[in-house]
């Protein structure tokens, strides 16, 4: 969900006169997934299952009810959950049936417009305006952690196990449209910008 706003200031007010506050919020669910086992899996030496799902022995114990932090991110899924499916066996597990942590971000910009007056002898263009903005992205410094690790048995690139461990910095596709840079994770930043228009 998106929540875009924008409030102006009542021209009649000296104090807020000028002043333009707006905002860009997402709030969204998680991201399906799916669990996947280690390898591909032969049936009968003949056909090769790619993508081979993994079994759900336990549905009501899969995400852990106090996840752990670790390095980087947080433990989120049980391992002891599923398990690697028999030989030549598809796993029961269904294609996005599970669901990644939410995320949530809040982007605002704070405005201030001034009419430009003539000054000594320089003339200046009727309806000239000054404007100096401030934006700040993830103005709550809020990290969102990335969908969990999805396959059984997997490890890091060091050998350690990392199934279930979702990671903060998340990074969404690339794109110009600005309603997906929520899905970005960076830490607040801050950006000032001034502009004459005329």
């Amino acid at each position: 969900m998106f929540l875009l706003g924008t409030w102006q200031s009542d021209r009649r007010g000296a104090l807020t006169r000028g002043w333009q506050v707006s905002w860009l919020a997402a709030f969204r669910t998680g991201f399906p997934f799916t669990v996947f086992g280690l390898e591909p899996d032969y049936i009968y030496g003949r056909a090769l299952i790619e993508n081979q799902r993994a079994d759900l022995v336990n549905p009501d114990a899969v995400y852990l009810s106090n996840p752990s932090s670790v390095r980087g991110g947080q433990l989120l899924l049980n391992e002891k959950a599923f398990a690697t499916p028999a030989a030549g066996v598809v796993g029961n597990s269904g294609r996005n049936a599970f669901r990644g942590p939410g995320l949530y971000n809040v982007d605002m910009s704070l405005a201030r417009s001034f009419s430009v007056p003539n000054i000594w002898r320089f003339k200046v263009p009727e309806g000239t305006r000054l404007t100096f903005r401030a934006d700040a992205f993830n103005v709550l410094n809020h990290a969102n952690l990335n969908n969990p690790n999805n396959v059984v048995g997997g490890t890091d690139e060091a050998g350690k196990p990392n199934f279930g461990i979702a990671s903060y910095g998340r990074q969404g596709t690339a794109s110009g449209f600005p309603a997906t840079s929520p899905v970005n994770e960076t830490a607040r930043q801050f950006q000032l910008m001034v502009r004459l228009e005329f």
